[in-house]
């Protein structure tokens, strides 16, 4: 399960300046001004163009990530913009896959069915040729994968360029699970 942890900073420059204390009353201009250093800010780290960047972006959805720079955006985004991430850290499964979610669990439904199947009618699959054999392992193996895949999209509480907004200008983690 990945933890979000401190980095250090390895420049002690700051390419933004600072936003102000957490708990400070912004206006309206100060927080778009925010919310448009925020959007700058992920198109850099997610190299993808500031225009195809918006509030309603779905992190890591809409960006070409992985998990684990999935989990080095919100450490620098914390470092950046002084934010305590703790409840999503607690809560990080809640929100995303863990990293290298292995094949084993679908991988499995069809070795398990096959291996029922043979015990149950040995007559019948010792008729079929190998190539049937692989054949039916692929099909229920991308049946059992797309299955298990849509599964833990349902159960995930997405997260937006808004939520990050949202926390920045919080100074924590503003998005906490349902009845949290």
């Amino acid at each position: 399960m990945p933890h979000l942890r401190s980095v250090q900073r390895l420049s002690g420059r700051n390419s933004h300046p600072k936003k102000p204390a957490p708990g400070i009353a912004l206006s309206s201009s100060s927080v778009d001004r925010f919310e448009d250093r925020v959007i700058d800010w992920i198109a850099l780290e997610t190299g993808t163009l500031p225009g195809r960047v918006s509030l309603t972006s779905r992190v890591p959805d809409d960006f070409d990530i992985d998990e684990v720079e999935t989990v080095e955006l919100f450490e620098k985004f914390g470092e950046q913009f002084q934010v305590d991430l703790a409840v999503l850290r607690d809560h990080w499964l809640l929100y995303f896959h863990p990293i290298g979610m292995p094949i084993t669990y679908p991988f499995f439904i069809p070795v398990v069915i096959g291996t029922m199947a043979y015990f149950m009618f040995p007559e019948a699959v010792a008729r079929i040729p190998a190539w049937g054999d692989a054949i039916l392992f692929v099909a229920v193996l991308w049946w059992a994968c797309r299955k298990f895949h849509a599964l833990h999209i349902k159960k995930k509480i997405p997260i937006n360029v808004q939520d990050l907004v949202n926390a920045g200008v919080a100074g924590k983690w503003t998005k906490v699970p349902p009845g949290w």
